[in-house]
């Protein structure tokens, strides 16, 4: 891990954050990880997904919306050219629901070429 985060320290326009909750090695792991990146990339390390560790360490709180969003879309798409347009669709009600705040998303859900 330090040999990563070195490679890291000064890195032009770096913006990293964490996302290791669901597949961490342990808690205690992802939190000595978080603590080892914000205190080493300054505020090239953006933030991390786990509320708890963002509310403890006074950190962003950053994430990404529910898979499931993009896969209710398609679900109800009553044909080919609908599911295509289904996963461009659920990125514009995104936009204007939060007005270009929370803007990070993870559109390949469905892995479709077409996307």
């Amino acid at each position: 891990m330090w040999g990563k985060i070195e490679q890291l320290i000064g890195v032009p326009d770096l913006h990293v954050a964490d996302f290791g909750t669901r597949r961490r090695h342990s808690f205690l792991w992802q939190e000595y990880v978080v603590e080892a990146m914000a205190s080493n990339l300054g505020d090239a390390f953006t933030g991390t997904s786990n509320a708890f560790l963002a509310h403890k360490h006074d950190l962003e709180a950053i994430g990404t919306n529910a898979h499931e969003i993009p896969m209710v879309l398609a679900a109800l798409a009553p044909d080919d050219a609908a599911l295509k347009a289904s996963q461009y669709r659920v990125l514009e009600l995104w936009q204007k629901t939060y007005q270009g705040a929370l803007l990070i998303m993870l559109p390949d859900t469905l892995a479709q070429p077409s996307f």
